[in-house]
């Protein structure tokens, strides 16, 4: 700190940003006494009890919108049921219908995405599944039902994880290589049921559907989660909506 602090020429980069605005944070880089602090972000506000404050030192903005219309990430879209009325059904239903709808999505993705693989003779890409759940034993709630044959025949029943921070030693780390590994055509993995765990800096294309089955608690939780899903597998759109569409 010493000697950070008594350079004349400290240039500091600031990546995910938004967690660098507390007051305690924003003290100690201060105290660095830095010449310059870049911050990046794809989130640039901080959450407060009214809602979201926007950063008011932002000297260039590329937003989502912006890279939506220029064709750099996936499209996203939003499926929903005609003249469906949530109030009929109980929490546990709601859940079950929510995980079937995003599944059909995903076979469907999963098809078009083989066809446009073999069409084009390039690198196949299996889609993945984001469940978002609310907490640990909900968690362990969805996954017993996906590895039920009451879901889809059991033929999920070993392509499902569930990944929070109550797992711990071998479990824990086994569940790492499997997210590393998750683009890999190997990886029979297609359900990721994840509890606040995976909002930033975990980079995959291959995430093609995501159900949440919480309520985001901000603005900025719902940019990162939707995040997770938008980077292009080939690098480009291809011109075929499914293949180029998050749900």
């Amino acid at each position: 700190f010493n000697y950070l602090s008594n350079l004349d020429d400290l240039v500091l980069l600031m990546d995910e940003s938004h967690h660098y605005r507390a007051d305690r944070g924003m003290q100690v880089i201060n105290e660095l006494n830095p010449i310059l602090g870049l911050e990046l972000t794809a989130t640039p506000q901080i959450e407060r009890s009214g809602g979201a404050i926007k950063f008011k030192n932002v000297v260039f903005e590329y937003s989502l919108a912006k890279a939506i219309q220029d064709g750099f990430v996936k499209e996203p879209a939003v499926a929903t049921r005609k003249d469906f009325d949530p109030s009929q059904y109980s929490t546990d239903e709601l859940d079950r219908i929510k995980l079937e709808d995003g599944i059909r999505i995903h076979e469907d993705t999963k098809g078009a995405l083989d066809i446009y693989g073999r069409d084009n003779k390039v690198k196949p890409v299996k889609p993945f599944v984001l469940v978002v759940a609310q907490d640990t034993t909900h968690a362990g709630k969805l996954r017993h039902l996906i590895i039920s044959n009451a879901f889809f025949e059991g033929n999920y029943a070993d392509k499902v994880m569930e990944i929070h921070s109550s797992q711990t030693g071998s479990e824990k780390e086994e569940n790492i290589a499997q997210l590393i590994s998750l683009e890999k055509p190997e990886n029979k993995i297609e359900i990721v049921i994840h509890v606040n765990m995976l909002k930033e800096g975990w980079d995959v294309t291959n995430l093609y559907t995501i159900i949440p089955l919480r309520t985001a608690t901000s603005m900025t939780l719902r940019e990162q989660t939707i995040g997770r899903g938008l980077r292009l597998p080939y690098g480009k759109r291809t011109g075929v909506d499914k293949v180029d569409k998050l749900t």
